[in-house]
């Protein structure tokens, strides 16, 4: 099987559909270094009573704990953009390229974002040239929020 985009995507679907079984929003993500995948999560924030336990942030501690703090040369799929948080841990973990299914509206029965904060984090990324890119598989991602 070729390992795209879509495919890595898909794996993070994978996540979401299992944190969405256990009744926690389903967000998935996958983090890959050199087409392979180095860590994988779902959203465990309601589980482990933990506000930050985002699947994102539970992906970049587990891939840290293999690669160590700087995952430069990492790429991130998640099926849901990105919180404010997790933009910052990936900022701070160097991760080069952020892919996501579905935009933020898609899930804001979980949350709410204030756009002018999204702003200005997401310009001090572009100044690291982090490479964001929405909308992979956004239609099965979507399905995940119905």
């Amino acid at each position: 099987m070729k390992k795209n985009h879509q495919y890595f995507m898909r794996m993070a679907i994978n996540q979401a559909k299992i944190g969405k079984k256990l009744g926690y929003p389903p967000i998935g993500a996958i983090i890959v270094n050199k087409n392979k995948i180095i860590s994988q999560a779902y959203n465990q924030k309601d589980q482990l009573k933990d506000a930050t336990a985002h699947a994102e942030i539970i992906a970049i501690r587990k891939a840290g704990k293999l690669l160590g703090p700087n995952l430069k040369k990492c790429t991130l799929y998640v099926t849901l953009k990105p919180c404010l948080m997790c933009l910052t841990a990936c900022y701070w973990a160097h991760i080069e390229k952020i892919y996501y299914g579905a935009g933020r509206e898609a899930g804001k029965k979980y949350f709410e974002t204030k756009k002018e904060l999204e702003s200005i984090i997401l310009s001090d990324l572009n100044l690291r040239k982090i490479k964001i890119k929405g909308g992979v598989l956004k239609n099965e991602c979507l399905k995940l929020y119905r």
